[in-house]
Formats: structure tokens, sequence, C-alpha cells
């Protein structure tokens, strides 16, 4: 039996979804694979005959499944985030402070963080957490006002300026401005962590004491705050680890200035660091700068 369409509510339906166009021929667009559908519809009872060919008194309507894809449509809402994935694994602790015995505790404190106030009455601005530096747990500074009673002007020297709570004392390197101190000096082991006492002491042997009466390795190796008696001009390198750890605290007030390290570069010449901006130099013994003990326990 032939298939039968009303055709008001087949061209209802083709003409409001499918867009169907009317002549000899009617033609329909829809998605699906490519074929033909004649639908006949006849002249006189308007009824819809699918049929290979139409009659004399029938008109053609012709469907082709191949059509043009309609509008696309709006998008839906979006979707909740996700549940929040679970913690990763915790890290390994970090390396623990180093502990001190007696005399460099603090009642029954025997270790320290960087900022901390430090045996000597200074201030720890180096801590050895992964035991680097054979000897050295820990790095004080003398605090600002170290320098009230320190002498200037010894052994020749002139123009130096004394210290008080406000700023530090400013003084040449050593009296003694054309002779090398240090057996080391000009090395590169002259400036690292660890030297700055012995680059300090080498001056106290009797040929030197005699050279180098005043200025700032005198001035620092003579310095007793807290009751301790091994301050001495740090090293280069210490001086550095003094500028970058301290000068983010904010603390010491230190001079925007340089400072003299115990490290030298030539007879005449020892290394400076640069509190202003962090940077080191070298410059002549003769001149006039700022000084600030340090020591290691």
């Amino acid at each position: 039996m032939r298939k039968q369409y009303s055709t008001p509510a087949l061209l209802l339906a083709l003409g409001i979804s499918l867009g169907i166009s009317f002549g000899t021929v009617y033609s329909v667009s829809a998605a699906g694979t490519s074929a033909a559908i004649n639908l006949c519809v006849n002249k006189t009872t308007s009824v819809v005959t699918q049929k290979p060919k139409c009659s004399k008194n029938e008109r053609v309507l012709s469907i082709s499944k191949t059509g043009v894809p309609g509008p696309k449509g709006s998008s839906g809402l979006r979707g909740l985030p996700g549940l929040d994935g679970s913690d990763g694994a915790q890290g390994p602790s970090g390396a623990p402070a180093p502990t001190v015995t007696e005399p460099n505790c603090i009642g029954f404190r025997c270790t320290y963080k960087i900022g901390d106030v430090g045996p000597g009455g200074g201030i720890i601005y180096f801590v050895d957490y992964n035991d680097i530096y054979a000897g050295i747990n820990y790095l004080e500074v003398a605090p600002a006002g170290w320098g009230v009673s320190t002498q200037v002007n010894r052994g020749g020297n002139t123009l130096e300026i004394a210290g008080s709570e406000a700023f530090d004392p400013a003084m040449k390197w050593c009296s003694d401005f054309v002779t090398l101190q240090g057996p080391a000096a000009r090395m590169w082991s002259n400036s690292a962590v660890g030297q700055g006492s012995v680059n300090t002491q080498a001056f106290t042997a009797t040929d030197q004491v005699t050279r180098c009466q005043g200025g700032a390795m005198v001035a620092a190796a003579e310095y007793e705050g807290g009751g301790k008696t091994d301050w001495f001009l740090p090293s280069i390198g210490e001086a550095m680890l003094l500028y970058s750890n301290l000068r983010p605290l904010g603390v010491g007030l230190f001079e925007t200035n340089n400072y003299w390290t115990s490290s030298e570069t030539h007879a005449t010449a020892a290394w400076l660091q640069f509190f202003d901006n962090g940077r080191q130099g070298g410059t002549t013994k003769d001149t006039n700068f700022y000084v600030r003990p340090v020591r290691a326990f």
C-alpha cells in the first residue's frame, strides 16, 4: 500500500522546518544521505502519494535528503568547577640550626637565627645550617655604637672619625699603608668565609705590631664587646654575607657607604664592601672608611 500524507500538514512541517519552494518540482532540504523521494500531489484532492512517477492529474513534489545544515544552537550553561585535587607530599624538613655550648649560649638558648641578638651583644647575620664551614656555626656582627670608645688617629693616622651611638668610626685600614699584612694577600682564599680571623691575626706577629699600630685592623681586633675577645675585621666573603643577610631585615644601622674588610688586594690596597648598593671594590689603605667588627663561633 502506498504511503499517503496530508498536503497541508506536510507543507506546514516542511515549510516551517525545511524550507519548501514551490514550482514545477517541489524541493525539500533535509539532513541525511543523498537520495530523492518523489511525492505526487493530486491536483483535485490534494492528497500526497509517494510514487516513482506521477500521472497527468498529479503534480510532483520532490524531496532531497541532502540539505544545508541548520543554524547552530546556543551553548549550554557552563558546568560547575571540579573538586580541588589532594595536597602533594610534604617536602623534606630543613636542616636544624647548629647547637653551640658555653660560653656562646645565652641562658638556656644555644641556637640562633639571623637577626637574633648574639652572645657577644651583636647581631647574628649568618647560620651555617649545612655545616659548610669548618669551625663556624654562626657569624655575629658588633652592634651599632660599638665604636664609642674606639681610639682613632693612632700610629700616625690623621683625620680619622671616632664612633658614636649614631654612626660607626671611620679609619684608615692600617697605619702601615705599604706592607702586606696577610700571608695570603691577593689570593682567592684570602676572601673566603672563615678567613677574616686569619687575616686579622696575621698582623699580630711581633714584626708587624710595630708597623700596624692603628686603623681598622687594630680597632676590630681590640674590641671586646660582650666580654668576647675574638672579634676581627671580616673578610670580603664575610662582609658580603653581612650586607646580603641584614640589608633585607633593615637592622644594624649601617652607614650607606663603604666598609673595610680584612682582605688585601695589594701591599697598598684592600677590599671594601659597599653598603649602599652591595658592590665590592678595592682602594688604597690610607683612606678613611667605616669599620664594624665581627666574630665567629
